[in-house]
């Protein structure tokens, strides 16, 4: 044990759990070639007795060398179940960290407790460098709370807080707005499922345009429409945030009128999530974004976007010069939406990354959306993932990837047709810049997928990464097209296959 290199151990322990850091720790006499401190960077505790071990462990030797040990520790990672009922644990951990602390951790295993959890931040009162602090599923006590904004406010480095379903109320919204009140370095601010409702006011209050916040995670926060109007009056003359997460919230059409004006003149938003919070309100999104000059991604994913959006869509790709990416992935009932906008990809010259995953497309809006790939000079990514495409649909877009030059990925995963139609595909794949393709769960079979090989290898194609993982081929197949003498996957760089029900490995040639 003693012979092997104290960073290479280091980095072996660091994705062990405690429980097993102590076995291997158990077998060697001199405990220090393990855990050194100017090797030691991460400490990662994800069992209670583990955790318990790991610190009876040093008791002895840290009375003669307090805070050796955890003194040149980087990061502190205390991931327990029930941590709410080990608050004395906590408290031994934070008492052996130093001062080059620059991370810290708190997780519970098990789903979100109604307990409060007391963690003893006024330990951590002389780590004035932390740059990272990460809470989740835990209910913090009020006391927890207020020495929690005192670290907040001591750490004039932090750049990252991640405070996650830690049922934070529009009280605790406040103190920690005033907590962060002229903070000049935080640039990411998660608040991912607390209910804070009218709390916003406060956070929105705490940053102003010579702030660094630049990501702000509002989702499952349960705003309500006046919520909204603040946040949107806030954005509308914000100078700093350039991804904004509104997801799972029930934005209604005021809400929605308000965000859209906000983006009028918001000049510096660039990414905009809004998954499973809104409907055909959305229509106010996209009048917003006729006049925006920022916004590069818009994902509006697992909504009920319908028949009326569409011509609202379109109006807006007509005359948006700067967004380059709509993912509506999952927005069920959106195919009609998605056969009137279509036609507007044609003269469009932006759009980059389009996600149509899991809309059921019938062959009018196939032959809508081929139309226009035909003239379109900018798409690159089209992901076509899960929507039940027949054979006459599939023969549409097919024939389209050949004439979209700039189209570069296309994603056909859980998808079923003919041999006709996969031959038709193949060989109009060789015809097209098609270099990333993902085929997964097309029930490709051992005669498809050597038709496949053989079509693409037998031509001029561009494609160098091929996903087929979860097909219906076997062992011969794989053989068939990784035999060095048969010669069929010369062409492709990477290529993704499975043996059974897993990954099988990847191939890089």
């Amino acid at each position: 044990m003693e012979s092997i290199p104290n960073e290479i151990i280091l980095r072996f322990i660091a994705f062990l759990s405690s429980s097993d850091v102590w076995k291997l720790t158990s077998t060697c006499h001199n405990l220090r070639c393990i855990l050194l401190p100017e090797v030691l960077r991460l400490v990662r505790l994800n069992s209670v007795s583990g955790a318990l071990k790991f610190l009876d462990t040093f008791q002895d030797y840290n009375e003669n060398n307090e805070n050796v040990i955890f003194s040149h520790a980087r990061r502190l990672h205390i991931r327990l179940p029930s941590i709410h009922k080990h608050s004395n644990l906590l408290a031994s951990m934070l008492s052996l960290t130093g001062p080059n602390l620059l991370s810290i951790s708190f997780q519970s295993i098990e789903p979100s407790s109604s307990e409060h959890t007391v963690i003893p931040f006024s330990l951590l009162r002389s780590r004035r460098h932390m740059r990272q602090i990460w809470i989740s599923d835990l209910v913090l006590d009020s006391d927890s709370i207020v020495e929690f904004g005192a670290l907040v406010r001591q750490n004039s480095e932090l750049f990252e807080l991640f405070l996650v379903d830690c049922e934070l109320s529009h009280i605790d919204a406040e103190l920690l707005g005033n907590a962060l009140r002229d903070h000049r370095s935080l640039s990411s601010l998660m608040l991912w499922g607390n209910p804070i409702g009218r709390g916003i006011e406060s956070i929105c209050n705490a940053f102003d345009n010579k702030s660094a916040l630049q990501t702000l995670d509002l989702s499952s926060t349960s705003l309500l429409e006046d919520d909204i109007a603040i946040l949107s009056s806030w954005l509308g003359s914000n100078k700093t945030v350039e991804t904004l997460y509104l997801s799972h919230l029930e934005i209604t059409d005021n809400g929605a009128r308000y965000l859209g004006e906000s983006l009028r003149t918001n000049s510096v938003l660039k990414t905009l999530e809004m998954n499973s919070s809104i409907g055909d309100e959305v229509v106010h999104i996209f009048n917003g974004l006729r006049e925006n000059q920022a916004l590069v991604s818009l994902n509006i994913s697992e909504n009920e976007i319908g028949t009326d959006t569409g011509s609202f869509i379109a109006n807006c790709l007509l005359v948006n010069k700067v967004l380059r990416e709509l993912k509506m992935n999952g927005n069920y009932s959106a195919t009609d939406c998605i056969a009137i906008f279509a036609p507007s990809l044609a003269s469009n010259k932006t759009l980059q990354l389009l996600d149509l995953r899991f809309i059921s497309m019938t062959t009018n809006t196939c032959d809508s959306l081929s139309k226009a790939l035909k003239m379109n000079c900018s798409l690159q990514s089209l992901n076509l993932s899960s929507t039940s495409l027949n054979d006459e649909s599939m023969n549409l877009i097919s024939k389209s990837i050949t004439e979209c030059r700039s189209l570069s990925f296309i994603d056909f995963s859980k998808q079923s047709f003919s041999f006709d139609t996969f031959e038709n595909l193949c060989r109009c794949l060789t015809h097209s810049n098609i270099q990333k393709l993902i085929l997964c769960e097309v029930e490709m079979c051992n005669t498809r997928l050597i038709t496949f090989f053989k079509t693409i290898c037998t031509n001029d194609s561009k494609l160098e990464y091929l996903d087929l993982k979860k097909n219906k081929f076997d062992g011969l197949g794989v053989w068939t097209i990784t035999d060095v003498n048969v010669g069929l996957i010369h062409c492709i760089d990477y290529l993704l296959i499975n043996k059974q029900y897993g990954q099988f490995h990847v191939l890089h040639q």
